[in-house]
């Protein structure tokens, strides 16, 4: 298979780069600075690297053409010029170039507490994720928005913090599971089995589970 990758330099992004070419996939991955990809995946010849910002539809459509999916992992950077709907306006974009090319899987890493699912988030924890997250939950709700509304087959993942954590393998994957974590690696094996194994896909497409320890 021939995955897209949007928000591939780190985190979420990158584990499910490494884990594509580890299956053997090829990956197109769009990069705003490739310098900082490490050279497991630059020297890959699995790998194109389009550099690039997910804001400019020609470029996400160079990384979209010819794959069978995109997994889009934007997030919140510490940029001082970081745009605080990056996600919300880069899905937009990848979206846009779905539709056009005819590539009809998405995987979105979006956040625990976005949309309806901030009613889950134990009332001790609110106070807390409001005052650092509520921008970014903001733009991960109106991410989710746009690709529900899309008419393409979606899965939402909706992790609660992210660690760096070796994989396990074990996780839970539901609606009000609880759990307070889940390795990057783990929530990017559970994208890469949703892509691999059409039964995990139909199980799930169309939702936005929690992915958690």
């Amino acid at each position: 298979m021939k995955f897209a990758v949007i928000g591939a330099t780190r985190g979420v992004g990158l584990e499910f780069v490494l884990s594509s070419l580890s299956s053997s996939h090829d990956v197109n991955l769009l990069a705003r600075n490739p310098a900082n990809l490490p050279e497991a995946v630059t020297k890959n010849p699995r790998a194109s690297v389009i550099k690039g910002d997910v804001m400019d539809a020609e470029t996400v459509e160079n990384v979209v053409k010819g794959t069978d999916a995109v997994f889009v992992a934007l997030g919140a950077h510490r940029s001082p010029d970081y745009d605080r709907q990056i996600c919300s306006k880069g899905t937009s974009v990848v979206l846009e170039a779905m539709k056009k090319l005819g590539v009809s899987k998405i995987v979105c890493v979006s956040s625990l507490g976005a949309s309806e699912s901030w009613d889950t988030i134990p009332y001790l924890m609110r106070p807390i994720m409001s005052f650092f997250l509520s921008t970014s939950l903001l733009d991960k709700s109106l991410q989710e928005s746009l690709i529900r509304s899309s008419s393409l087959p979606y899965v939402i993942l909706r992790p609660p913090f992210l660690t760096d954590s070796p994989a396990k393998g074990k996780y839970k994957v539901g609606f009000g599971i609880g759990g307070w974590g889940v390795s990057r690696k783990d929530l990017a094996g559970f994208g890469m089995k949703l892509l691999e194994d059409e039964t995990v896909w139909g199980q799930w497409v169309g939702k936005a589970p929690t992915v958690a320890d």
